[in-house]
C-alpha cells in the first residue's frame, strides 16, 4: 500500500515557487465558497513520525484564511476523557458549518499506537476501526467534508531525517520511540487504512521525503476534495 509514496517524488524551488501562489489564491476562494454552503471541513493529518505533519499543519493555515481555521492536536487522554465515551473529545472540538477543523492527531492515533505496543488485541482493534468508519458515515450525512492525509516515510528516509533531527536536537522523544517501532507500525497502519477506506472517504497517501512536494500535494487534495463537494452542491442547487 504504502510503496506508491516511496517513489521519491520531488518540487524544485522554482516548481513550488510557481505553484505556491496559485494554491493560495485557488483554497481562499474555496474557502470563501464553503462559508456560504452548511459543510464543514475536518482534514485528519495522521502518518510516520518524521514526516513533517507540523509543518502541512502550518502550510495550510498559511495557505487559508486562519479566521476560519481551528487546529486541534490530540495525542495522550486526560483523566475526564478516558472517563467519556471514545469520540466525546473530538466532537467538543468539529468546526461549526462554514469553516475548517484540522485533526493533528485524531480518532486513529491511539487504536493503532495501542495495537502496536500490545495494549490491545486484534479483534478490538478491529471493533474500533469499525466504530471510526460508522462515526465518519455520520459526520458525513450531516454534511462534514472529511479528508483523511497519510503522510509517509520509508524506513531509510525516517531514519535518516531522525539522525538530522538528533544532531540539531529537534527530534520529539516519541518520534525516536516511535520509529524504533517502524517495522510493526507499518502493518498495523495498513490495516487502519484499508478498513477505514470508504468509497466517499478515501485516505490521501502522500509521500513526505520532499517538504514541498509533500505541503503543496496536501494543498491540491484539500483544494480538489473541496471543489468535488462544493461543484456537487452548486449542481444540485441550480436543478
Amino acid at each position: 500500500m504504502f510503496e506508491v509514496a516511496e517513489i521519491g517524488h520531488k518540487l524544485s524551488k522554482k516548481q513550488f515557487a510557481e505553484l505556491a501562489p496559485q494554491l493560495h489564491t485557488r483554497l481562499l476562494e474555496a474557502q470563501f465558497r464553503l462559508q456560504k454552503t452548511g459543510h464543514s471541513v475536518v482534514i485528519i493529518v495522521s502518518g510516520v513520525e518524521g514526516a513533517g505533519k507540523g509543518g502541512v499543519v502550518n502550510r495550510l493555515n498559511e495557505w487559508l484564511d486562519s479566521r476560519g481555521i481551528t487546529t486541534n492536536a490530540f495525542w495522550d487522554e486526560t483523566d475526564e476523557q478516558v472517563m467519556r465515551p471514545a469520540f466525546w473529545r473530538f466532537w467538543r472540538t468539529l468546526p461549526a458549518r462554514g469553516n475548517i477543523g484540522i485533526l493533528f492527531g485524531s480518532w486513529y492515533t491511539r487504536p493503532i499506537v495501542k495495537k502496536v505496543f500490545g495494549e490491545i488485541d486484534a479483534a478490538e482493534f478491529e471493533r474500533q476501526l469499525k466504530n471510526i468508519c460508522e462515526f465518519e458515515r455520520m459526520l458525513a450525512d450531516d454534511g462534514v467534508i472529511i479528508i483523511k492525509l497519510w503522510f509517509h516515510l520509508s524506513k531509510h528516509v525516517a531514519a535518516k531525517k531522525l539522525e538530522k533531527e538528533a544532531k540539531s536536537r529537534q527530534s520529539p522523544p516519541e518520534t525516536k520511540k516511535f520509529l524504533k517501532q517502524y517495522d510493526a507500525f507499518l502493518p498495523v497502519s495498513e490495516q487502519a487504512l484499508r478498513d477505514t477506506e470508504q468509497s466517499n472517504l478515501p485516505w490521501h497517501i502522500i509521500e513526505a521525503s520532499d517538504e514541498k512536494y509533500r505541503d503543496a500535494t496536501a494543498a491540491t487534495i484539500v483544494l480538489d476534495t473541496l471543489l468535488l463537494h462544493l461543484d456537487k452542491d452548486q449542481q444540485s442547487n441550480s436543478h
